[in-house]
């Protein structure tokens, strides 16, 4: 009986940690505290005024994403071997006839955040991805998300899965003013191919 113990494997399961998209769990809450504080700084450094950026860091704690998680807020976080690298919370539009006016898609992505080392991978469109077919679910078929328009990064990110800037507001801090642009992406918009 011939060894087969050194030939190659014919098997194409997954490895042990392969990158996965799952639920939040209430565990979890101590990661996304931790991976919000890294995303923030390196996206929003030199862009939202520096006390308001430290401001807005301290208060995303642990306590703060237990709360908000209690309160129903979805979630989905991106696990890459064994550890969460990113996150995206989604649900009903917070915008109607309001600030983006009546144009406003149903539902919303909230935020979507990917660590810095595993950005350029493909991450954020997989976690998108996943936040727009959980909304399609529900029945909200079109689909917004805000970015402040200095961050070069998000806007280009939003432009490559098929937004479009339908709306636009100001947000003020006390020595700044930025421009915040709200992208819909709505059914029959040509979207990329994910990559395998």
């Amino acid at each position: 009986m011939r060894d087969r113990s050194t030939e190659p494997s014919n098997d194409r399961t997954m490895p042990p940690h392969a990158p996965t998209i799952r639920p939040v769990a209430p565990s979890d809450v101590f990661s996304l505290a931790k991976v919000y504080e890294e995303t923030a700084r390196a996206a929003y450094q030199g862009i939202i005024p520096h006390d308001n950026l430290e401001a807005m860091i301290a208060r995303r704690t642990p306590g703060w994403w237990r709360r908000t998680l209690g309160k129903g807020s979805q979630t989905l976080v991106l696990e890459v071997d064994g550890r969460i690298a990113g996150y995206v919370t989604f649900g009903p539009s917070r915008y109607g006839e309001g600030e983006a006016g009546s144009a406003a898609p149903s539902g919303e992505i909230y935020e979507i955040q990917v660590l810095p080392t595993h950005q350029g991978l493909g991450f954020g469109a997989r976690l998108f991805e996943a936040a727009r077919s959980a909304l399609a679910e529900e029945g909200h078929e079109d689909v917004m998300a805000w970015a402040i328009a200095d961050n070069e990064q998000a806007v280009a990110f939003f432009a490559h899965m098929g937004g479009q800037v339908f709306a636009e507001t100001r947000i003020l801090y006390r020595t700044k003013t930025l421009r915040r642009v709200a992208f819909a992406f709505r059914p029959g918009v040509e979207r990329p191919v994910r990559r395998a």
